[in-house]
């Protein structure tokens, strides 16, 4: 499923189940971090990963959690299949 903006992948995670989320930090109605604060308060171990060129890959990995994955802009097509495929398979 797609969203126009971070309200409504706060509306479409309320009414719907997922395997894993990918959002931009950049979005209108909340941020990428509204997301996923939302996503842990119901769903701690949600896989997510976030995308976005305003983020440096140090400080993503002291603020985010396991369970997000940064992708830093432009993105690297080979790793986001590449996350997207470890994530499904460890939590299957």
């Amino acid at each position: 499923m797609l969203a126009e903006d971070g309200a409504e992948a706060v509306r479409l995670l309320d009414t719907h189940q997922f395997d894993l989320v990918i959002t931009d930090l950049a979005l209108p109605g909340t941020t990428g971090f509204g997301v996923i604060a939302h996503i842990r308060m119901k769903w701690p171990r949600l896989p997510v990963i976030l995308i976005t060129g305003y983020l440096a890959h140090d400080a993503a990995k002291k603020i985010l959690d396991d369970h997000v994955e940064h992708i830093p802009k432009p993105i690297d097509r080979e790793q986001l299949i590449n996350t997207v495929e470890r994530f499904l398979n460890s939590s299957s």
